[in-house]
């Protein structure tokens, strides 16, 4: 039975590659020795969703400095034995290299280190910023403005304006918007979701912007998006002929029939990038037409359009509450946790060359995010300006 700093040892030099084949091979036995390990190492890498065992683990190994696995069998397994026995895990996936190092060997610190430093002085203020929640805001055609709820799920069109239990978003008539334009605006630090007049589902994203009739025409369904949404598009024919579904955006205009697909057109990104999940789509962007099949992605930008492939989930994952990094650059993560926990962030010197991995809740509070990055070697400080939190990453 190995020690805490055994097991850390082989992991951490399995992940930065440097594993001799006996010490690969020891590992392998370890994760082999019983399911429970199996179950630990898996979720180190693929989620965060046992980050309160840990805290648990790392509170029981320092009150008690016995053998690390005698401990997790008695205290942690208790609480992830439900997901045990909800899936089986056939084997244990490594992802290796030194460009894998960074979410990755932040996990591992998390689990393995004996002092897990705290976050500092520096971010006393900081851990007043909670995560995003549900809020928008409805801007009817006379520029007045609505602040939706924030217990209900959605909002849906249609006949009358009404919440996901239905009841009424308006207190007068709706009639009168039945062919004006109406604006659903989602802040930093939000994100809300819209049933639109033909059945079709939309997730706006934080600082993201839709504007769109309150009710179709019949031979045409039409949107403007600024920011992020993901799009669920409902079929609809008339007189036998489907009704194409077009989202416009500053750089480009798809256009679908029944489909679903992300599309990322923020302001201060260079690209606007459209991920199809499943259907079809078209891009126009100036004279190109792009057409994308599913797990492509287009990218449109000043100097044309072009597609890949790639794997969808990390570009959706927003949706399902969660931050899915894949070889993501330090810049958008920090501008990803910048519109979620609606925080200033700049970079202080140069933007490092940095690309991180891994998946993280989010809905934890900033502090925790931050451990986390910290724990991958990215430090920040913060300060306060004209009465808002920045947060600035040191080079």
């Amino acid at each position: 039975m190995k020690t805490t700093q055994e097991v850390a040892t082989l992991i951490k030099k399995y992940i930065d590659g440097d594993s001799t084949v006996e010490e690969v091979e020891s590992l392998m036995r370890w994760a082999q020795e019983k399911p429970e390990h199996e179950v630990f190492l898996t979720n180190l890498l693929k989620s965060d969703d046992i980050y309160a065992d840990a805290i648990d683990y790392i509170s029981l190994k320092e009150e008690k400095d016995d053998v690390w696995l005698e401990g997790f069998e008695e205290s942690i397994i208790q609480r992830i034995q439900p997901r045990i026995k909800q899936r089986t895990i056939k084997h244990l996936t490594w992802i290796v290299g030194a460009a894998a190092a960074m979410l990755l060997t932040f996990f591992s610190y998390l689990y393995f280190s004996k002092d897990m430093p705290m976050y500092g002085d520096e971010s006393c203020d900081l851990a007043e910023v909670v995560a995003g929640t549900t809020k928008a805001e409805l801007i009817l055609p006379d520029g007045q403005r609505i602040t939706l709820r924030d217990d209900k799920e959605w909002i849906a069109m249609g006949e009358s304006l009404k919440y996901s239990d239905g009841s009424p978003v308006l207190a007068e008539d709706t009639e009168m918007l039945a062919k004006q334009l109406i604006t659903i605006e989602v802040p930093r630090g939000g994100r809300y979701k819209i049933m639109l007049p033909d059945g079709s589902k939309v997730w706006l994203n934080s600082m993201s912007k839709l504007v769109h009739p309150f009710r179709f025409a019949i031979d045409k369904r039409e949107v403007t998006l600024e920011g992020e949404a993901y799009f669920e598009i409902a079929q609809l024919s008339v007189a036998g002929k489907r009704v194409p579904f077009t989202v416009n955006t500053d750089k480009q205009s798809i256009e679908v029939t029944g489909t679903a697909f992300n599309v990322s057109a923020y302001a201060e990104n260079a690209a606007t990038v459209t991920t199809l999940v499943h259907g079809s789509v078209d891009i126009y962007a100036g004279s190109q037409r792009l057409s994308l099949k599913p797990s492509q992605q287009g990218i449109a930008t000043a100097k044309g359009v072009s597609k890949r492939e790639v794997d969808v989930a990390k570009f959706i994952a927003w949706k399902d509450n969660k931050f899915l990094f894949d070889e993501t650059s330090l810049i958008e993560v920090m501008r990803e946790i910048s519109r979620w926990y609606d925080i200033d962030v700049s970079f202080e010197g140069e933007a490092r060359s940095t690309y991180l991995y891994g998946e993280i809740g989010m809905d934890k509070n900033l502090v925790e995010v931050l451990r986390l990055l910290e724990k991958s070697g990215v430090k920040f400080k913060s300060i306060k300006r004209d009465s808002r939190q920045r947060l600035i990453v040191l080079p």
